[in-house]
């Protein structure tokens, strides 16, 4: 017996008489958009459901759409934040991280998101939306910034580079006495010093280009991010960023960023002090600051030779970390005087 398929009637067009169907930009379409992108939202914490759902048809260019629509009040700002989210947490799973990058227009929406400008005027929904959407999007590019095979696509990119470099040194933003904004100026912090720092471990060509980046606007950044920042989790990540930056090619060009070096000798001279933090917060040996600068400090004295010109402040650097041990003759002289002293008592 032959099974009977059932089939739908055909589609009629719409009576003059008829009601139409609540347009979704609407009171009511709202509350369906916000709680059906907090649904998905829930759905990507499921590691297991990550890779169906960034795969599913449609589903990661719909999300782009609710995050990129304009103007942003049509829709309500925590769906377009859960629509942020989503993407974020789907950015997690490696197998999803190089797909997503070839999405089109996925990077480019995490940046137009972050781009968006604040105002003194602005509400405290406005504000915190804004200030929310940056620290999702620049979690999504971390995600994204893992994957070997994203670190060269991602790093070409001149916009997103300007982008990490300016939310890696963002720290002051309206209502910022508020502690709930000052954490979320912390986060995208750390996100983005730590997207330029797996950005950073990518091939030599790669390296080369970020360092000659804007005449060095990188190599800048991660210094002020090294030297100024109050967090200690992004002084870490920009030390690591400096010393994934630091190859044969690229360490003349660094020696010749006069404030990098200096942030390499604090770092190296006050070692004790922070290593006894690092130990009270349980942190590793392997990942402090000092471990990162003596890690370059070694590649930049393997590179640079006498007679390049950028030798002397590397030989500042050297002076300072390592003094120079007195010669025998200043030796001798100090033992004799020392044994005078000895008689005279």
């Amino acid at each position: 017996k032959k099974e009977e398929k059932e089939e739908s009637p055909p589609l009629k067009a719409r009576s003059e008489n008829e009601v139409a169907p609540q347009n979704i930009i609407s009171p009511e379409g709202d509350t369906v958009i916000h709680k059906t992108t907090r649904i998905l939202g829930h759905l990507a914490r499921v590691g297991e459901a990550t890779k169906p759902l960034a795969h599913f048809p449609g589903f990661l260019g719909t999300l782009l759409k609710l995050i990129t629509l304009y103007p942003y009040e049509r829709i309500p700002w925590e769906a377009r934040l859960s629509a942020l989210w989503t993407i974020a947490n789907l950015g997690c799973n490696s197998k999803n991280m190089q797909m997503m990058v070839c999405t089109p227009g996925l990077v480019d929406a995490m940046i137009h998101v972050s781009c968006r400008n604040l105002h003194p005027g602005d509400s405290i929904e406005t504000t915190v939306d804004i200030l929310r959407g940056r620290s999702i999007a620049s979690r999504c590019l971390l995600n994204l910034s893992w994957a070997p095979e994203n670190k060269i696509v991602l790093g070409q990119q001149a916009a997103l580079i300007d982008l990490l470099a300016e939310l890696a040194v963002h720290r002051h933003a309206p209502l910022s006495k508020s502690r709930t904004v000052r954490e979320i100026l912390v986060t995208t912090r750390r996100h983005a010093i730590g997207a330029l720092r797996n950005l950073a471990a990518a091939p030599r060509r790669s390296k080369i280009l970020l360092c000659g980046y804007k005449n060095g606007h990188l190599l800048t950044t991660l210094t002020d991010a090294a030297l100024n920042d109050s967090d200690q989790a992004v002084k870490d990540r920009a030390f690591a960023a400096i010393n994934n930056l630091a190859i044969h090619d690229t360490a003349e060009q660094i020696v010749n960023h006069p404030a990098l070096v200096m942030a390499l000798k604090d770092v190296l001279l006050s070692a004790e002090e922070e290593e006894r933090n690092h130990k009270a917060e349980g942190q590793n040996e392997e990942g402090t600051p000092k471990v990162y600068a003596s890690a370059t400090l070694l590649v930049l004295e393997r590179s640079i030779t006498a007679e390049m010109p950028a030798y002397q402040n590397l030989r500042e650097l050297l002076d300072a970390v390592n003094p120079t041990t007195p010669t025998e003759d200043e030796e001798s002289e100090e033992d004799t005087i020392r044994d005078l002293h000895a008689t005279a008592v």
